[in-house]
């Protein structure tokens, strides 16, 4: 799960892939989604991840396609996922990301509590399996 607005380079990538994914994927814990576009281009990628009887939801849309409301589509559908199983939607989100707050919190998340990482201010933001959401 990334909380980072920069771009991921492929080496990242490829690293995540072997280290972390493959092994989360045979568990059923983890889903990854691919938002394309009507060429079949990737446009972005959605993520949930099972913590408990929560799923943490993460997004990205490549930079050029950005502000377009993609990111909104897409979480949306990582909600009706969450809310169809009956699970919170829990987000991590730094204080320096204002878009990824911004969409979150008028997708109806909660700002839950926050703690210092790494230096800088990270927000855990919940939403309820049961509250509606405008997603």
């Amino acid at each position: 799960m990334t909380n980072d607005s920069r771009e991921i380079g492929t080496w990242q990538q490829m690293r995540w892939y072997f280290l972390s994914y493959r092994t989360l994927r045979r568990t059923k814990r983890f889903r990854l989604y691919l938002l394309r576009g009507n060429t079949g281009a990737v446009l972005g990628y959605g993520a949930l991840r099972q913590i408990g009887s929560d799923l943490a939801v993460t997004e990205c849309i490549a930079p050029h396609f950005r502000g377009r409301g993609m990111g909104r589509r897409l979480l949306s559908a990582l909600v009706s996922t969450a809310r169809s199983e009956g699970r919170d939607a829990v987000a991590e989100i730094w204080a320096s990301n204002q878009a990824s707050i911004r969409l979150h919190e008028g997708a109806g998340f909660v700002l839950e509590s926050s703690e210092l990482r790494s230096g800088a201010e990270l927000r855990h933001y919940r939403l309820r399996a049961g509250r509606a959401g405008r997603a």
